[in-house]
């Protein structure tokens, strides 16, 4: 007896995927947990739990660079964010590719710049508000 699972192995960097026919559900785990505790470092800065990354990382045993490139993650347009979520990203996609991208605080751009969307180009209403959004955050470069 032989079982057959379609399947295709690729080779994005130093790591080895497989992905279902189809590429239907792509999760890359440790990027799922790169954004969550992006969101929960966030919210910890937000309420003031630390008074700034340097202390945050000091708490939590990590060099202050590493804090940021996961901090980053959390500036991302909130449909990157799902679609990461729900293992439909580009293949590959991983945290060092995002973090050797200029990201845009405007989330079209941030879509297009990490291959989720080639095609879109417009500014729309909500590019509008993410950028608002950036400012009143004082995020200039992500």
């Amino acid at each position: 007896m032989s079982i057959r699972i379609p399947c295709q192995l690729e080779k994005p960097s130093h790591r080895r995927y497989i992905l279902q026919a189809g590429g239907k559900n792509n999760r890359n785990e440790g990027l799922i947990k790169a954004v969550a505790q992006a969101y929960g470092w966030r919210k910890a800065l937000e309420i003031g739990a630390f008074s700034s990354v340097k202390n945050l990382a000091k708490a939590k045993s990590l060099s202050e660079r590493y804090v940021w490139k996961i901090l980053r993650l959390a500036y991302l347009s909130p449909n990157i964010i799902e679609t990461i979520l729900n293992g439909k990203q580009p293949p590959g996609l991983s945290l060092r590719q995002i973090n050797e991208t200029q990201l845009s605080p405007i989330w079209s751009s941030q879509t297009h710049s990490l291959g989720f969307d080639a095609a879109r180009q417009t500014v729309s209403r909500a590019d509008t508000e993410s950028l608002k959004y950036a400012e009143r955050r004082s995020v200039t470069a992500l």
